[in-house]
């Protein structure tokens, strides 16, 4: 159930440094309206100091520090499983898929970097690859598409909405 969750939040996560794109934002004011730019590399610095603090907690496989890299009301939405929401939901899945997988090597490419007007918002929209290992020493290869959603929280990118799927037909949809 959570095997596939476990991998594309790796996944999802290890690639965000490798896109960033520039873009303005135009702001209407009460009596006048002015184009204001949006600090987009200031947002990608914000969002990779959050990618570097999960890839550690991954690799650690260390649930409560994953679950701080949310926001308290946070979505985290693995296909196949019902969703959890808030830190604790969270942490309580990423614990569950510690027990059951280890995470290999993986690909990720980010297919769009969204950045909308307020700046207070960053979305990414990505595929991912990449073997997941289980407890009985089994790897399995699985590839995917994701969509995350940051938000700026007292000048912190923290994930607000994570959600994934695999393209890998489901055990006996084949």
């Amino acid at each position: 159930m959570f095997k596939t969750m476990s991998v594309l939040v790796a996944v999802f996560v290890l690639g965000f440094a490798a896109a960033c794109q520039t873009q303005e934002a135009e702001q209407t004011g009460a009596t006048e309206e002015a184009t204001v730019a949006v600090d987009t590399e200031a947002i990608w610095a914000g969002i990779d100091i959050a990618n570097e603090k999960w890839i550690q907690a991954a690799e650690a496989a260390d649930p409560a520090a994953l679950a701080s890299l949310y926001t308290e009301d946070a979505i985290l939405a693995p296909p196949n499983a019902p969703r959890a929401v808030g830190r604790a939901a969270i942490e309580a899945a990423f614990a569950e898929v510690f027990t059951e997988v280890k995470f290999g090597e993986h690909d990720l490419t980010i297919d769009h970097l969204g950045i909308p007007e307020s700046g207070e918002l960053a979305y990414v929209v990505g595929s991912y690859s990449g073997p997941l290992i289980f407890a009985d020493g089994t790897t399995v290869d699985d590839a995917g598409k994701y969509v995350a959603i940051f938000k700026n929280v007292n000048g912190e990118w923290l994930l607000a909405v994570d959600t994934w799927s695999s393209d890998t037909p489901a055990a006996g949809t084949e």
